[in-house]
């Protein structure tokens, strides 16, 4: 994976919730979907 741009813009806070929500999930397909959203911001494609 390259670090580019990030194509989505969130905030620390909104990550650190993300990351809370990654954890909790039970369901590992919404978990696997938190994660992209996560590493988009980090600027992952």
């Amino acid at each position: 994976m390259s670090q580019k741009p990030p194509i989505l813009i969130l905030t620390d806070n909104q990550i650190t919730e993300l990351e809370k929500q990654y954890k909790q999930e039970r369901n590992r397909r919404i978990a696997e979907r938190i994660q992209c959203l996560i590493l988009a911001a980090q600027g992952y494609d």
